[in-house]
């Protein structure tokens, strides 16, 4: 009884035990991302903003270890042979992997009732209005905290945390540089993000019928072919600029808990954002088309998406305080310029974060990759586990028997959502 008790009060979360995963992982850390969130990010965002400003959408952490924060903090861990410039054949087997613990507060047990949205629905304008509101305020926050460090006007701000721990502010500079995830991935990482995008559109639309789905067809080879990889490039690589902040990197439905009115169980009243897992500095749009094109459908965004995006721009511009000058139509332009990357993102991962298929993952690498391909909708030949140049291609895919299987409900709501992100993209010249 103890013991249930206990698990309903808390939540436990540790990196992965597959070797396959844990492979990929020494790219991007999410481990140690959510933990330095939790140890030192989200804490520092009250010297800037007020105590409290973002305790509201967070579940609290008891607990928080990862080796990979104790050695970039400089208080141990292994190191390896190589550096980060080494390789990434190299790199992989040569570091170590990610270990350590998060006890967090099991949100479900709070007093309001807290809900998922069901991700095979797409979301709705009272869900999405809240959403940009919300969003606004987690992006803006740190961008008022990146003009106020820059400018060293944190210092005098030290305070205590609750639990007694000095709250210190962290330099701009350093914080940039630990949260790069997108930088630190190989470029094959991203070329294989195209490579999936490509096939999972191509095998879709070959089930349509028409002269306008055999343009589509042409149209997305080309863009996959010729400008995908460009524009993932551009991104992933380019300079921060005045506009960058903190992204949470992975916002869609299942990250984000929601309570509802009393007297309309319809209506959400606030929520609350888990897994800091892909946290990375860049431009907030990304953002924007992750949540917007992986959860609105076409109908939506033909109706609402201008209108959402100035309701998000004019909460985010409060933050700017005179340090930045960003108009409305530079914003557009900006979202304008991610809805490639969007849609090569959703197009990547849709079938698998909209799917309820497990595939088991544990044990050797070899043995996971086997139960990757048996789901996979093409089939592919595997090779060396550190020099496959489908390895990438296998751990974005994820492609599950409910992408076989186009007739089942899930099947149906993914074909749905891709086909109109495809007319959606060639009707705004996308590609």
């Amino acid at each position: 009884m103890l013991k249930i008790l206990f698990h309903s009060i808390i939540s436990i979360k540790s990196p992965p035990k597959s070797s396959f995963i844990k492979a990929m992982h020494k790219f991007t850390r999410p481990f140690y991302n959510e933990v330095t969130w939790y140890k030192d990010l989200a804490p520092v965002l009250s010297l800037a903003n007020g105590e409290n400003c973002i305790d509201r959408i967070l579940p609290k952490c008891y607990f928080a270890y990862s080796n990979y924060y104790m050695q970039e903090a400089g208080n141990g861990g292994n190191e390896t042979c190589c550096t980060k410039s080494c390789p990434w054949f190299c790199y992989v087997p040569c570091k170590p992997s990610e270990e350590g613990i998060l006890i967090l507060e099991n949100i479900r047990h709070r007093q309001q009732s807290y809900k998922v949205f069901k991700k095979l629905r797409p979301m709705d304008l009272q869900h999405v209005t809240l959403l940009m509101k919300e969003l606004a305020n987690f992006h803006g926050m740190w961008l008022k905290y990146k003009f106020m460090a820059q400018k060293g006007a944190l210092e005098a701000k030290e305070r205590r945390g609750s639990d007694g721990v000095p709250v210190k502010p962290i330099a701009w500079e350093k914080f940039e540089k630990n949260q790069n995830t997108q930088k630190r991935m190989p470029k094959i990482a991203y070329n294989q993000l195209k490579k999936v995008a490509k096939r999972t559109v191509l095998h879709i639309l070959s089930q349509c019928e028409g002269s306008t789905e055999a343009e589509n067809i042409n149209k997305c080879r080309r863009f996959f072919d010729q400008t995908a990889s460009r524009k993932l490039s551009e991104y992933f690589g380019e300079e921060a600029k005045p506009v960058y902040t903190l992204c949470h990197g992975d916002f869609w439905s299942n990250n984000i808990l929601f309570t509802y009115a009393d007297d309309n169980p319809d209506i959400p009243t606030s929520l609350v954002i888990i897994d800091y897992q892909l946290i990375n500095v860049g431009n907030p749009c990304y953002d924007l088309v992750y949540f917007l094109y992986l959860n609105t459908d076409l109908d939506f965004r033909d109706q609402h998406l201008k209108a959402c995006l100035k309701l998000y721009y004019d909460q985010f511009s409060t933050y700017f305080e005179g340090n930045l000058t960003y108009s409305f139509e530079e914003f557009l332009q900006d979202f304008d310029r991610f809805k490639a990357i969007g849609f090569t993102t959703a197009c990547s991962v849709m079938p698998n974060i909209l799917s309820d298929s497990e595939v088991e993952l544990e044990g050797n690498p070899l043995t996971a990759l086997r139960n990757l391909q048996r789901k996979q909708v093409i089939k592919k030949s595997l090779y060396n586990y550190y020099s496959s140049p489908d390895l990438l291609y296998i751990y974005f895919s994820f492609q599950r028997e409910d992408m076989e299987d186009m007739n089942s409900e899930c099947g149906q709501e993914i074909k749905r959502r891709i086909i109109d992100l495809v007319h959606e993209m060639a009707r705004d010249g996308v590609i």
